[in-house]
């Protein structure tokens, strides 16, 4: 192989890392020509979960139900992806939200990698009141409800989230209440038979996404959006990981992502690809890395060799890949560790 022409090797080595990346682009492109383009939401925190709130994590509980997050202390966050890395990235104590109309709404962050990440489970976004399918003989379908239906309000009070219509809906007792639904551009009043104590299913109704079916130019430009968002989460999740904020218990190793794999194909197609994406990406950038024994590594004595004019020697480049081979067991044994851990509850 060192025979070769640079340009031959350079080929060779950066194969790997452009073929993961041309697949995670290819599914980016896939998606939405396939099962369209989810209707981009405002960040909207819907509660608590129920005692799970860490200690040392006050002022979290001032937060309005569904109110629209824009910041956390200096960090913009537009979707719940980005909140969770706000609050694990930010540093311990007292911070800010940003919320809807300007008010700031003071917060305290937990210290250690524990709370936060308990935080971060407490925390529980709202998703949108789109129905995504309606049960046959249901009291939904006898009140007239469809998939792709937005709920608005119920009873005269407005809905922004799937639970806040379902708290509604339990406020509302029993007896006929009025729904409110926004279709195709119109608004509907809709009579349900009875409010099932705020249960949806048993009214008959599974949550949904509203979506549009973009065209194949917009297909490319939700797909390079798409692309950069993941290269952006891996990076701030390094980021993150680099700077000490987040321990290094908490990477996962193989027997977590094929356990994460198999769930996540359970859930269907389109989340399955999404993770497949990601993975992709992330395999890639790790490839990239200028660390011996990863293709990184090639590239970096590839550019030594052309700067010097001659490689290193042979001892030299033996002894680079015996290194590399070494952190990468070591990472490896750390995060198969770090999988058994978690399997036996530790």
């Amino acid at each position: 192989f060192d025979t070769f022409p640079m340009s031959a090797r350079l080929s060779v080595v950066v194969a790997g890392v452009v073929m993961n990346l041309l697949l995670a682009l290819g599914i980016y492109v896939a998606m939405p020509m396939a099962w369209g383009v989810p209707v981009v939401e405002p960040l909207r925190l819907a509660g608590l979960k129920a005692g799970a709130l860490p200690e040392g994590a006050e002022g979290w509980r001032n937060v309005p139900t569904d109110a629209r997050v824009l910041a956390v202390g200096d960090r913009r966050v537009d979707d719940a992806k980005a909140l969770y890395l706000a609050v694990v990235g930010a540093s311990p104590g007292p911070t800010e939200l940003l919320l809807e109309g300007g008010r700031r709404l003071p917060v305290t962050v937990p210290t250690g990698d524990g709370p936060k990440l308990a935080l971060v489970d407490a925390l529980v976004p709202g998703v949108a009141p789109v129905v995504g399918g309606v049960a046959e003989g249901s009291a939904a379908r006898a009140a007239g409800l469809r998939p792709g239906d937005r709920v608005t309000a119920v009873a005269g009070r407005p809905v922004t989230t799937w639970q806040g219509w379902r708290r509604e809906m339990a406020a509302a007792g029993e007896g006929p209440v009025t729904v409110e639904v926004r279709r195709r551009g119109g608004s509907h009043a809709l009579v349900v038979e009875g409010s099932a104590a705020g249960d949806l299913a048993a009214l008959g109704v599974v949550r949904g996404l509203e979506r549009v079916r973009p065209g194949p130019a917009e297909a490319l430009e939700h797909a390079g959006r798409s692309f950069v968002g993941t290269v952006d989460l891996i990076r701030e999740s390094w980021a993150i990981l680099v700077m000490g904020r987040l321990s290094p218990r908490q990477l996962s190793g193989p027997v977590t992502i094929v356990d994460a794999t198999v769930r996540i194909f359970r859930s269907g197609w389109e989340p399955f690809l999404s993770f497949v994406a990601f993975l992709s990406v992330n395999i890639a950038l790790v490839n990239a890395l200028p660390i011996p024994a990863l293709d990184g590594g090639y590239l970096a004595l590839l550019g030594l060799e052309a700067v010097r004019r001659r490689p290193l020697s042979q001892p030299v480049q033996a002894y680079l890949g015996r290194v590399g081979l070494i952190w990468l067991a070591l990472v490896m044994g750390g995060t198969l560790i770090n999988d058994v851990l978690r399997l036996t509850g530790h």
